[in-house]
C-alpha cells in the first residue's frame, strides 16, 4: 500500500551549500535544535522557489575553527557551521511522480535519489569512507554517487544511458 520512489531524472539538482548560525548558548552546548537552524541557513540560500529539498545531507559541522566534526551536540561554542549535500527537484515534477504512484494504488512513503538508494544498496561503510565513485548506466540515465571520508561529496544524474550507447554501437 506504501512505497519508497526512487528517481533519476534530468529535473534534479545536487548542491553543496554552507550554512552557519551564530549560537548563544551560555554553558547548554549546542543542541538539535542549533544543528536544524544550521542546516536550514545552508538550504535557504541555494534552494529555487520553484524546487523542494528531496535530501539534506549533512557532511560535517564546524563549531568556531573545529572542523570534521561529525555531531556537535553538547559542544561549546559560538558559531556553528554545517556543510550540506543538497538534492533538490522541480515541485510540479515531484507532484506529478506522486499522483502517479497515486493512480497505481499506492501511497507515497519517501523519495530517494536513485544515485544515493544505489549507493546504499550495493557500497560497504568501508568503500564509501576510503572514498569511491558509484556509477550505475541504465537504460535512459547514467546515476552518479562520489563519497570520501563515509560523506557524499556530488551526485549527479547524466541523461545518456545505455539505449543511447547501444544505438550508437
Amino acid at each position: 500500500s506504501a512505497a519508497w520512489v526512487g528517481i533519476a531524472a534530468g529535473f534534479i539538482k545536487s548542491y553543496n551549500s554552507r550554512g552557519s548560525v551564530a549560537v548563544l548558548q551560555g554553558q547548554r552546548g549546542l543542541t538539535k535544535a542549533d544543528m536544524k537552524s544550521a542546516i536550514r541557513a545552508a538550504v535557504d540560500m541555494k534552494i529555487p522557489p520553484e524546487m523542494q529539498v528531496i535530501h539534506e545531507i549533512p557532511r560535517g559541522f564546524r563549531v568556531d575553527e573545529v572542523v570534521g566534526i561529525k555531531d556537535p551536540s553538547g559542544m561549546l561554542g559560538n558559531l556553528l557551521e554545517v556543510d550540506l549535500h543538497l538534492v533538490c527537484a522541480r515541485r510540479n515534477d515531484v507532484a506529478n511522480v506522486d499522483r502517479a504512484l497515486q493512480a497505481a494504488g499506492f501511497r507515497q512513503e519517501g523519495i530517494m535519489l536513485q544515485p544515493i538508494a544505489s549507493s546504499l544498496s550495493v557500497l560497504s561503510e568501508e568503500e564509501m569512507q576510503a572514498g569511491v565513485a558509484m556509477i550505475d548506466i541504465g537504460g535512459g540515465t547514467t546515476d552518479i554517487a562520489i563519497y570520501k571520508d563515509g560523506q557524499i561529496l556530488q551526485s549527479k544524474i547524466i541523461l545518456i544511458g545505455g539505449d543511447l550507447i547501444t544505438r550508437d554501437i
